[in-house]
């Protein structure tokens, strides 16, 4: 059993507390979970009890002695997993953009584009059957050091520059003794209620999980 601690806040447009309850209710049963709405917990202290630190951030502001804590706890074996608007989360702190791997830029086409989502062979996502979504389809620019494990084509037609060309969905690294892993979707729960996000969870959980084999 992982001790996992969501932390839920910033921006209230990416309704971070309902995307929260879902997590914790699915991650509920075979875990020990907490709560936390304030970046205070990110001290040594509090994250040396935590497994597994699952973020649903978007915008607001880390200061240096926060953004340590949370790397180093990663470098000693707590697992990250991020989620939607956690790569506009912190803008201006570039450590927390190395740690996480990746940037959000833009959601051509707005909240409401049909997309399929593609899993790979990676051991994270092999097997789920893919799946269609109407949300955001988010453009990001990617540390090519992350292993990406989902993806999409970009539908909309608003930047030309960018259409068809294939975005990440979900990616993961590995970060000296822990792991992180990030995933787009979550703009909405309905976004997430689906039996291969559900696998994917289950499946990303025990890979971050402390000492764990890679």
């Amino acid at each position: 059993m992982s001790r996992i601690m969501i932390l839920a806040g910033g921006w209230p447009g990416h309704n971070p507390d309902e995307i929260a309850d879902y997590l914790e209710s699915f991650m509920r049963s075979g875990h020990e979970v907490m709560r936390a709405s304030d970046l205070n917990v990110l001290r040594p202290e509090v994250l040396s009890t935590v497994d597994i630190l699952v973020l649903v951030w978007t915008y607001g502001e880390i200061t240096d002695e926060q953004i340590q804590a949370l790397m180093q706890a990663v470098q000693s074996g707590m697992g990250l997993m991020a989620w939607h608007g956690s790569t506009s989360a912190f803008l201006a702190n570039r450590p927390y953009k190395f740690l996480l791997g990746g940037q959000w830029v833009d959601h051509p086409g707005g909240d409401h584009v049909a997309y399929s989502v593609n899993f790979s062979d990676d051991p994270l996502t092999k097997g789920l059957a893919d799946i269609d979504v109407v949300t955001e389809q988010n453009y990001y620019l990617i540390d090519p050091s992350v292993k990406i494990v989902a993806s999409t084509r970009i539908q909309s037609k608003d930047k030309p520059w960018i259409y068809g060309v294939e975005t990440p969905i979900a990616w993961k690294r590995d970060w000296g003794a822990g792991k992180v892993f990030y995933c787009a979707l979550g703009h909405k729960t309905e976004d997430i209620d689906s039996p291969s996000i559900k696998e994917l969870i289950s499946r990303t959980l025990r890979w971050l999980a402390r000492g764990s084999a890679a």
